[in-house]
């Protein structure tokens, strides 16, 4: 029986993820191995042990880390948080639509 060094993944390493299709950092522990890798909230797992993962569900990046040979496996992220002001329109809207619950996505 192969034990699985990576069965902790992602909480062991400092950190945790949602979304589906881009799944996404949301919480980067303070002190942690990941915030020490330099990892944020709002960063989008764009690769996973070799692998294009920007389309996969979270279920399966969880599945891939954890039976990953590598500990922790490795992983390329993309930054992008980013701050915005946005002017009311003159409806009182702000012209855009807002899509998930966590994390939100603006179209």
């Amino acid at each position: 029986e192969k034990k699985m060094a990576n069965a902790g993944w992602p909480e062991a390493f400092g950190f945790s993820i949602s979304g589906n299709a881009p799944v996404v950092i949301c919480e980067v522990e303070e002190g942690g191995s990941a915030q020490q890798a330099g990892l944020q909230p709002g960063d989008i797992i764009a690769e996973l042990d070799g692998e294009d993962a920007r389309d996969w569900s979270r279920e399966e990046v969880l599945e891939a880390a954890r039976s990953a040979e590598k500990v922790p496996p490795s992983m390329v992220v993309v930054s992008r948080k980013r701050t915005f002001s946005i002017p009311r329109a003159r409806d009182g809207g702000f012209g855009l639509t807002l899509r998930g619950d966590s994390p939100v996505f603006i179209r």
